[in-house]
């Protein structure tokens, strides 16, 4: 065990808040729920601005 490790965090991170600090642009790509509310396909065509509100479906 190491101990001591500057720089480590132990604060736990959301994925959308890694995205919010890592992400180049202002907006990502997210899944599009079909009639049935279901995200089945692989397509991510809507897109959503990268702020404190987090998407309700994955995103890329």
């Amino acid at each position: 065990m190491v101990s001591g490790v500057s720089g480590v965090s132990t604060e736990a991170w959301t994925a959308w808040a890694l995205t919010r600090r890592m992400s180049p642009r202002d907006q990502v790509r997210v899944m599009k729920r079909d009639a049935y509310g279901r995200v089945d396909e692989n397509s991510y065509p809507l897109i959503h601005r990268v702020g404190p509100a987090e998407p309700t479906t994955p995103w890329a």
